[in-house]
């Protein structure tokens, strides 16, 4: 990703962040999950600027806690949170885990990459540990906003496709769950969108009139816009 790119990327991104429920939501969810174990060792993969990361370690104040992510979005973690910039695939480190975390992470991976990501979570947790992978569901938004802009080809299969087969090997749980994004207005949405298009960009930028429209549909009296969006909640225990 081009500088230039990298800069729009985690401003769209910021931004974001700032404007959807979603950590106040998932940290709801994960505490009813996690509740019942004693986490000392936390993992965060693709924890992106922390937000979530830093809720959960202040929630239960776990003392030892690892994030890591491809980009370097935020300088400014706590101490009790070690940062690594790196890839999950490649990541190495000497401890196990009692809770592992994965947030719309896996969705940037192949088929076998995701089979390699998901045995890894797997054999990093602790006996008893829980680890919890949330993906976007195919049902709900997500898929009728892909519908505007992914080439064809790509929209044959989702990730739920891809996780299904694979987490099936486990012992699991499946949830779903929705969260919103809050925006001003449209705007400020379709810059949301082009962080959430980001897999094909350039097919987004070229849809904007379509995509423009379809964020119409959510947007209320005043201008602003309330976009739900459904998630998949996977649990794997040990």
């Amino acid at each position: 990703m081009q500088k230039n790119s990298f800069d729009i990327h985690i401003k769209d991104f910021l931004l974001f962040r700032g404007l959807t429920n979603e950590t106040k939501v998932i940290v709801n969810k994960i505490s009813k999950i996690i509740s019942p174990i004693n986490i000392n060792d936390f993992l965060d993969i693709g924890a992106g600027a922390g937000e979530l990361t830093e809720a959960i370690v202040k929630k239960f104040k776990i003392k030892n806690n690892i994030a890591i992510d491809r980009f370097n979005f935020n300088k400014k973690l706590s101490k009790n949170i070690i940062f690594f910039q790196k890839d999950w695939l490649n990541f190495v480190y000497p401890k196990k885990f009692d809770f592992i975390l994965s947030v719309h992470s896996v969705a940037y991976l192949s088929f076998h990459q995701m089979e390699r990501a998901i045995r890894k979570i797997y054999g990093y947790l602790k006996k008893d540990g829980r680890a919890v992978i949330i993906i976007y569901d195919d049902q709900g938004n997500w898929p009728k906003f892909k519908k505007i802009f992914y080439p064809k080809n790509k929209l044959k299969k989702c990730t739920l496709n891809y996780i299904e087969p694979i987490i099936s090997k486990y012992n699991f749980q499946e949830k779903s769950f929705y969260t919103r994004i809050y925006a001003r207005n449209l705007r400020q949405m379709m810059k949301i969108g082009r962080f959430l298009g980001e897999k094909h960009l350039f097919s987004y930028l070229k849809k904007k009139k379509e995509v423009s429209v379809f964020f119409k549909k959510f947007q209320k009296k005043n201008k602003t816009i309330v976009f739900p969006l459904k998630h998949k909640l996977f649990v794997l225990y040990k």
